[in-house]
């Protein structure tokens, strides 16, 4: 499995470089806004990399695990024709 979602794991990754700059001085450009200054800090970006990650990780599961069923089907069905 960990083959198969290596490659996700990298896109993930990456595009987590590239956004969370962004949404950092997004989220506190738009805060700024408002009477009340909140600060948000820095350990929800790596949060929301671990949940990103974990995501990947429960679909490319699942979707192990259907087409596991698919295949094992075929395999039963093709040497109880024979």
């Amino acid at each position: 499995m960990f083959l198969l979602s290596s490659e996700f794991y990298g896109l993930i990754f990456y595009g987590f470089i590239a956004a969370a700059p962004l949404a950092c001085y997004g989220i506190d450009w738009y805060l700024q806004q408002y009477a009340y200054k909140a600060a948000v800090s820095f350990f929800i970006y790596p949060i929301a990399l671990m949940v990103a990650l974990m995501l990947d990780s429960f679909t490319t599961a699942y979707q192990m695990l259907c087409l596991l069923s698919v295949y094992t089907e075929n395999i039963i069905s093709v040497t109880t024709d024979m």
